[in-house]
Parts: C-alpha cells; structure tokens; sequence
C-alpha cells in the first residue's frame, strides 16, 4: 500500500511537471504572437486620429492593453486579475522610491506654471489623453511581462528556488530590451545610454515582480506603473507641449542623459535588494497563476 502511494506521489509530480513544462512553453508562444497582433492593432488604431499623434498612441496602446489581458486570461491567469487595497499598500511600501525621479521634476514645473506664466491653452486636454496613454501602457507592460511572460516561466521552473529567481531576472531583462529599439545605440554614448536604461528598467520590472508575486495580482503593479510613467510623461507633454517619444537614447546632452539613468539606477538599487529579499524569502518555490 506504501509502495502503491509513492508510485502515484511520482507520477502525479511528473504529470504536473510535464504541465508546467508544456505551460511555459504556450505561454511564451501566446506572448510572441500577442506582441506581434499588438503591433498591427496599434498602427490601425492610430489611424483615426492622423492630427493627433498623442490620441492615436494611446488609442493604439489601449487597444494593445485589452489583447495582453485576453492573452493572459486565455492562459489560465483569472486568480490574478485583479487590484486589491492589499496590493496596492504593498505595492507602494516596496516601490515608492521609484516614483520620486518623476514626482519631483513634475511638483516643481507645476509649481513654476502655477507662480508663473500659467498652463499651455491645451494642458488640460494633453493631460487626460497622457494619463489614458500611461494607463494602457501599464496594463499592457504588466500583463505582458509580470503576467504571461513571468507566470509562463515560472510554470516551468518554479519547482525550484534557482528556477523562481531565473524567471524574474529573465522576465524584468526583457521588459527593461523592451524599451530600447534597434537603432537606438549607433555609437559608444548611445550604446551606455542603452545598457543604463535595460538595467534601470530591469530593476523597476524586478520590484513589481516581487510585489505581484507577493499580492498574487497584476492589476496593482499595472496601476502604479501607470502612476509611474504619468509623474515621467506629464512634465514633456502636458506641461511642456512635446510629444511622447519611443526612444530613450539620445546623442543631444548625452552625458546628462547618462547621468539621469544612473542617478535612476541608485534610486532603484534599495526597492530592488528589498525585492531579491521578498523572492528569496516568500518564493522557495512558485508556479504562479497560470498552475494555480
């Protein structure tokens, strides 16, 4: 009877293994073709609107958002689509940090428009559709990358404490590749600008993978980072009247961009060591939502 129970114990760790493996591998696949129907429905989303290049942005992003969240809801990640007031304090206590380097900046150009000359005629417009953009774009980062791309690997390797801390490292370095496109390191400046922003992106992914796993949601990393790239995008867009641009390199001030990223990088440094300790601590194992 002994031995009977032990032969079934194996067999069902190697079924659920085999699922797990099987799990990763639709997941990634799921995340490549959904990348890839983003980019077409982003540029037909856009096209309505060819006067207004910032609308048709986050038009095309919202639209992308909803076809992330399908995706991982396709996969089997109901559990974690959600926001909670748990998750959300507890998203806010490990990562608040972060929203310094766009909160400070921002507090002081609305104060110097509010002493000052005033708010552009179109301010309040811009604002809005900035914080539609930077909503969707929040959606569609976290579920793609803390939702289908983390839970996918950590289906696979999360019977292992090396497996659970591979899934967030390889998961937050493709979200941090993510914001750097082909042609945007063409020279040893450009290059460094590139590496800085992968490292301090891949940091900021590390903190909201370790808050998403903790809370076992997505919907309040998505929100904080939507809070996030709002503090960063208000001050060029709103305030400022300048586009929202897709690069993050850039041969004009090129030390002072280099400076930024670092000075980034080091604000990240303390939220990502408290990150690794939540991982380390909470996470000996973790399959994540998509074999929960």
């Amino acid at each position: 009877m002994a031995r009977h129970s032990v032969v079934t114990e194996v067999e069902t760790s190697s079924t659920s293994s085999r699922r797990g493996w099987i799990k990763m591998a639709l997941a990634l696949l799921v995340d490549f073709l959904a990348t890839l129907i983003q980019g077409v429905a982003m540029a037909i989303s856009a096209l309505p609107f060819p006067d207004d290049p910032l609308l048709g942005l986050a038009v095309g992003h919202l639209v992308a958002a909803v076809i992330a969240i399908v995706a991982f809801l396709a996969l089997g990640g109901r559990s974690w689509t959600k926001v909670s007031l748990h998750g959300l304090a507890y998203t806010f206590r490990l990562a608040w940090p972060l929203l310094l380097l766009g909160a400070v900046p921002a507090a002081r150009y609305f104060f110097l428009a509010v002493t000052g000359d005033g708010f552009p005629a179109d301010f309040l417009p811009k604002l809005l559709v900035t914080a539609l953009l930077c909503l969707s774009i929040g959606i569609l980062e976290e579920f793609t990358f803390r939702g289908t791309m983390l839970n996918g690997l950590l289906a696979g390797l999360g019977r292992w404490h090396w497996g659970v801390l591979a899934a967030v490292i390889v998961s937050s370095f493709f979200f941090g590749r993510a914001h750097i496109a082909e042609g945007d390191a063409t020279d040893a400046v450009t290059m460094a600008q590139a590496i800085l922003k992968i490292v301090q992106t891949g940091m900021f992914g590390i903190v909201l993978c370790a808050t998403s796993m903790h809370s076992r949601e997505i919907g309040s990393a998505a929100l904080f980072h939507a809070l996030n790239d709002f503090l960063m995008m208000s001050i060029t867009v709103a305030l400022q009247g300048g586009g929202a641009s897709n690069s993050y390199t850039s041969t004009d001030n090129s030390i002072a961009v280099l400076a930024v990223y670092a000075l980034m990088i080091a604000v990240s440094l303390w939220p990502t060591i408290q990150a690794f300790r939540v991982i380390w601590n909470e996470h000996k194992t973790d399959l994540g939502a998509f074999m929960e």
